[in-house]
């Protein structure tokens, strides 16, 4: 691969093809393959090729990638600075708040001290999403399936932080979002979509429940497997959920 900022050449691997089952309410997938996928990331002057780049943004990237602030990120996921770079390129980037969800998915793979829940970096991610989820649904239309699912996105995020009136907060809103007028059949079924989903989540949330994968909204194979292989270390909740799933041959 070639940097496009300096023409290095360097090696990177990914996969060609990956298929999908379920993910978690934060987003993140299950599948046959590392999620979030890998990055591009050019070896000297820490470009993160997360996409391609117009030629005015070439022009603009070589003092971006030298400043202080951009080396300061050198210990950050490659999620967050691309989201970073994607901030300083295009402020009202709407692609901004994926960027960083992607990161608090990197982010969740960290270890958390011995006295907590999450890792100081999953924290900040996550609540530095939430921001940008609110900035960007600031520009969209309320009910459109963009703006629904920034709302449950930083819902989850507010459940995860223990936040639990914010996020039945968020969830309310959702519910009572107006339905677009004109919108295709498509946008239609994703609005519903995201609106079930939402109400999913406020049992979850009316629960008290903090935890990455909450049984009760995992895919059946991924919480049977949970239940089966990490039962003790669920809280008594998710404990509760599995003992409540279909027993084989029920």
């Amino acid at each position: 691969m070639t940097c496009a900022i300096g023409s290095e050449s360097f090696a990177f691997e990914t996969t060609a093809s990956y298929s999908t089952f379920g993910e978690r309410p934060d987003g993140r997938p299950y599948g046959s393959w590392f999620f979030p996928l890998a990055l591009p990331v050019c070896p000297g002057n820490g470009l993160v090729m997360y996409r391609p780049f117009t030629d005015d943004e070439k022009f603009r990237l070589p003092a971006l990638l030298a400043s202080a602030d951009f080396k300061a990120l050198a210990g950050e996921t490659a999620y967050y600075r691309a989201w970073w770079i994607e901030k300083a390129l295009v402020p009202a980037s709407d692609e901004a708040a994926w960027l960083l969800l992607s990161a608090v998915w990197e982010a969740s793979d960290q270890a958390a001290p011995a006295d907590a829940r999450w890792s100081p970096r999953h924290t900040r991610y996550r609540d530095s999403f939430i921001a940008e989820a609110d900035a960007q649904r600031a520009r969209a239309r309320p009910g459109t399936p963009i703006w629904l699912a920034l709302s449950y996105r930083a819902a989850n995020a507010e459940r995860e932080s223990g936040r639990f009136d914010a996020a039945a907060q968020r969830l309310r809103a959702i519910a009572d979002a107006p339905e677009i007028s004109g919108a295709n059949e498509k946008d239609m079924k994703n609005s519903r979509g995201w609106k079930g989903r939402a109400a999913k989540l406020m049992a979850t949330v009316a629960q008290r429940n903090t935890a990455l994968e909450p049984v009760a909204m995992l895919p059946p194979g991924q919480a049977k497997y949970l239940c089966e292989r990490q039962r003790a270390a669920l809280d008594p909740i998710d404990q509760a959920a599995c003992d409540a799933l279909p027993k084989a041959g029920g």
